[in-house]
């Protein structure tokens, strides 16, 4: 929608109207503004002002219910656009909130600076005398010789060896209660994660290089894996006379590896699951992972089965227990207080399972502006040394949220509600399952084969600035 300034006879779109006589030091385009402050309202003027303050949506094919039902899909989730997701958080707030533009002071600066040009910016004259006006900067006067002679640094002292008191191991209270983190009485015959690997693979004789057929075989697939030869390449390196022959590789192509490990090697990671979700009638795509399923995978993992944490702890350097450290989730604050309202309300011998998720949009491509939002997912049992460390896989990708920028929804009030209930609206979809997990428990085994009674629980967010105000649901420099 388009405004027409009586004052300069310009023509604005949407809010930039109202800018320019906000703005404009042009007395014309100011007393033209003043005159409709004065008279009542037109109709055009009332319907810019109701766009303005009302989002419009682009028109969107409307989603069919019965479409999604015989095609035997899940329903879509519908995100709620008034108001905030946890409540009318914004109606107390004023949208237009003042951050100085207002400032009269700061009207009459960049008044005098210039009066605005045919495009909008300012124009700035600096005339040659206020440059002469300044004052020269002083000069540094050194006395004669004073660069002739070597200049001569204070002889340095080795310092004292001193045993650092941060180099001995600290002082450790242990939980008061013994059966916090405990197996369970009733152990039940379980294999570990790698016997039962191996029996996933269904092979009849006993091959530890299963799916391949020797250690020569697994080799030369691993080297092709991550030393990161082209398929090309590999495959040509294959079709060379008597090298597959004379190794006995199982595969001749990389095509073949590659159905190798897509078929033969059973999959530990969950498989993705897909839900629409609809913001002002118009849908977009989540895909997510259980997250209890992603729970089970890591804290079942034999590479951490001897490194998990299973009972809170308290480190202190000194005897006296009087100066406490803090190095990871099991000496924090957080998981002893949880420890023992778990003791409190649920019984003894529970073991906390700290979740640990983070999220952060990314940009992938350099052209067309392709951007992915990815969410991670860990738990405190393993210690941050392992956490820390990409190759040690300690982190599970649990979704993907969608990318969108709403621009169907034109009004900038709304489109920022939206997006940040959209946001919220999947990480519920996501967390949902540890609700009552994390409330009643449930049996879990460790990569050793050992069973306790585990209750995952949401403990942290990872995220920089931005995430942070998203997740706690503040504006910009309020946090």
């Amino acid at each position: 929608m388009s405004s027409k300034c009586n004052g300069c006879g310009k023509t604005f779109l949407g809010a930039s109207f109202l800018h320019h006589l906000r703005k404009t030091s042009n007395s014309d385009c100011q007393d033209y503004g003043q005159s409709i402050g004065a008279c009542p309202v037109d109709s055009q003027t009332a319907q810019l002002l109701t766009s303005l303050l009302q989002g419009t949506s682009s028109e969107s094919s409307n989603i069919s219910m019965e479409e999604q039902q015989s095609t035997g899909t899940q329903m879509p989730i519908i995100v709620d656009p008034s108001g905030d997701y946890f409540g009318d958080y914004y109606n107390c707030l004023d949208l237009d909130i003042n951050m100085g533009d207002d400032d009269p002071a700061i009207e009459v600066a960049v008044s005098s600076l210039g009066a605005d040009s045919e495009d909008g910016s300012l124009d700035y004259d600096f005339e040659d005398d206020d440059l002469d006006s300044r004052g020269r900067s002083p000069q540094l006067i050194f006395p004669d010789g004073f660069f002739d002679e070597p200049w001569q640094l204070p002889h340095s002292r080795v310092p004292a060896v001193v045993e650092s008191l941060y180099l001995r191991a600290p002082h450790v209270e242990q939980y008061p209660d013994n059966h916090a983190g405990a197996p369970v009485e009733s152990q039940n015959a379980t294999a570990d994660e790698n016997t039962q690997y191996y029996h996933n693979l269904k092979v009849t004789v006993m091959n530890p290089w299963a799916p391949f057929e020797s250690e020569i075989d697994w080799n030369i697939a691993c080297w092709a894996k991550t030393r990161g030869p082209s398929s090309t390449a590999l495959t040509e390196l294959l079709a060379i006379d008597g090298v597959c022959d004379k190794h006995g590789l199982s595969f001749r192509t990389a095509s073949q590896l590659n159905a190798i490990i897509d078929h033969k090697l059973p999959s530990i990671r969950p498989k993705f699951k897909r839900r629409e979700v609809v913001v002002q009638n118009q849908a977009f795509e989540m895909y997510f992972r259980d997250v209890l399923e992603c729970v089970k995978v890591l804290y079942g993992d034999a590479e951490f089965a001897e490194y998990l944490k299973y009972a809170p702890e308290r480190h202190f350097n000194d005897r006296q227990f009087e100066e406490q450290l803090f190095h990871d989730m099991h000496t924090g604050g957080w998981w002893w207080s949880t420890q023992a309202k778990l003791d409190k309300h649920a019984g003894p011998g529970r073991t906390v399972i700290p979740i640990i998720l983070s999220s952060d949009k990314t940009q992938v491509t350099l052209f067309r502006n392709k951007s992915v939002y990815p969410v991670y997912m860990t738990i405190g049992n393993i210690p941050k040394e392992l956490r820390r460390k990409p190759s040690y896989r300690a982190y599970v990708l649990v979704g993907y949220l969608p990318t969108t920028r709403l621009e169907h929804i034109k009004n900038a009030a709304s489109c920022r509600q939206s997006l940040a209930n959209l946001f919220h609206t999947c990480m519920r979809t996501i967390v949902q399952p540890l609700e009552d997990a994390g409330a009643t428990g449930l049996v879990i085994a460790s990569g050793d084969g050992v069973k306790r009674h585990g209750h995952p629980i949401f403990a942290a967010h990872v995220g920089d600035y931005p995430e942070q105000i998203l997740v706690a649901c503040c504006i910009t420099g309020h946090l």
